[in-house]
Formats: C-alpha cells, structure tokens, sequence
C-alpha cells in the first residue's frame, strides 16, 4: 500500500489486512423442513494496533533538502471469521422471511402458512 501524508514523499508500506472466505449459507432446516437455517459469517479484524513508519518531508525553508518524519497507520491485529451482523444467525420459516420483507402481501397473514 502505498501512503501518502501532507505534502511528504509517498512510502510503500506493508500493512496486514483481513481478507478471505469464511461459511455462508441458507438451507432447509433437517430437523424443521418448513424453516430455513442461515448462517452467515465474514471475515473481520479483532483488535487493531498502530503501525510507525518513517517518511521524508521537504524541509520548511529550503525545499531542495528533506527531514524525516514519523506517522502512524492503523492495522488489524488479527483476522477471523464472525458473525456479518450483530443479529443471531435464526431459523425463519420461508414463508415468514418473505412476508416480513414484503408488507404489500398482507393479505397472505391469515393463510396457515405465516404460523
């Protein structure tokens, strides 16, 4: 990655980064068949620490000579595969899951298929 900060000298940094495939799926439920199971997990950091690097900046008086200066950039500890949101991975019927996206088809309520 390369960073740029102020009107210093760009720097090629080496910086971890959490990327990959983690398990994501709906299915019917084996023990309720009129449910569906959906898990969903991704890929996120757990924790984060600075990163110090040294980069060159024009001096302030005479822009032919350079100083360095030392910033800082965030990274991730460490990566895991968790939960995509803080909702609990649930079992909904097919039917349930539908109606709860589509408030227009209120009048499907009432059928046996919501219970």
């Amino acid at each position: 990655m390369k960073i740029r900060v102020d009107n210093c000298l760009p720097v090629r940094l080496h910086a971890r980064a959490c990327s990959g495939t983690c398990e994501s799926y709906t299915t019917t439920s084996s023990n309720t068949p009129h449910k569906l199971e959906t898990k969903c997990e991704c890929c996120q950091y757990v924790g984060r620490k600075r990163k110090l690097f040294r980069i060159r900046c024009p001096h302030d008086e005479d822009r032919n000579l350079f100083r360095l200066a030392v910033g800082s950039i965030t990274v991730p500890k460490r990566c895991m595969c968790r939960p995509c949101s803080s909702t609990p991975n649930l079992f909904f019927s097919a039917e349930k899951s539908i109606l709860l996206r589509h408030p227009m088809l209120d009048l499907l309520k009432a059928n046996v298929f919501y219970k």
